[in-house]
């Protein structure tokens, strides 16, 4: 799990690095410190010095881009000899948001990155590519947490058989169970989603509902409820987990989705 953000606040990706760490509460420093964007772009030498030292620092690199990534970032790479592993581009064009989050998280985990150093390209026109970054960020965030097995509550448990008597027939009950089973903190999570992020949630859960709802022991009555809700004429249980996830992050949305006072 990322523990702290560093980078170096040169304008358009790093500047976003900063917005994504405020928002999910995390650390976040780096070289140089106290530099402020609003004095307009870093030079390029201190920019350099500074993303050197942040690499250095981090336990990974995440570089952020559309097209082309600045070519001086491949300079710093073979200076300090970091190891390709620990280094991962991500170019916005051929990643969409969703994609770019389950690459990085999936990174992440299996490189156990703690602290993190963002970086990439300093113009952004438009501030799309700030957003972009931003976003990704949070959705990274969001997966690892899911992915972290909570305490009390583990992603691929054994099905007892005395436990197949209590086994959710309906999507409801599936929703409900669910409800009363997750940690409130994993909740939240869920509540404040994008649709685009729900995907995601098969990684940490979609094993769980498989196991724990008997789908490969033969619950056909919550298969039936779901051909039903889906209105289809037939659906595997990987469907059925992603219609419950959906139908989970729908009733959490109305009682935990946290809202912007203005």
């Amino acid at each position: 799990m990322i523990v702290k953000i560093v980078t170096s606040g040169q304008t358009g990706v790093e500047q976003a690095a900063i917005e994504a760490a405020g928002r999910l509460e995390l650390p976040c420093g780096g070289q140089p410190a106290g530099w402020h964007a609003e004095s307009g772009m870093m030079a390029a030498d201190q920019w350099a010095a500074g993303v050197e030292g942040n690499a250095v620092a981090a336990d990974g690199t995440l570089l952020f881009y559309r097209g082309k990534l600045p070519d001086f970032f491949s300079g710093i790479r073979r200076k300090i000899a970091a190891a390709p592993d620990t280094w991962l581009e991500i170019d916005l064009e051929k990643f969409g948001g969703f994609r770019a989050a389950e690459k990085i998280s999936g990174w992440i985990v299996a490189k156990q990155i703690r602290v993190l150093h963002v970086s990439g390209s300093a113009e952004d026109e438009g501030r799309t590519l700030y957003r972009s970054v931003a976003d990704v960020l949070e959705a990274v965030y969001y997966l690892l947490m899911m992915t972290a097995s909570p305490a009390g509550f583990s992603r691929t448990p054994h099905l007892r058989a005395v436990e197949r008597r209590d086994l959710p027939t309906t999507v409801a009950a599936a929703v409900a169970q669910l409800d009363r089973q997750l940690p409130l903190k994993d909740r939240v999570v869920i509540a404040n989603m994008t649709e685009q992020e729900l995907p995601g949630l098969n990684v940490a859960l979609g094993d769980y509902i498989k196991e724990n709802f008997g789908l490969y022991v033969g619950n056909d009555d919550l298969m039936t409820a779901c051909r039903f809700y889906l209105r289809r004429a037939s659906v595997s249980p990987d469907e059925v987990a992603s219609a419950i996830l959906r139908a989970l992050w729908l009733k959490l949305r109305q009682t935990m989705r946290l809202r912007v006072i203005k």
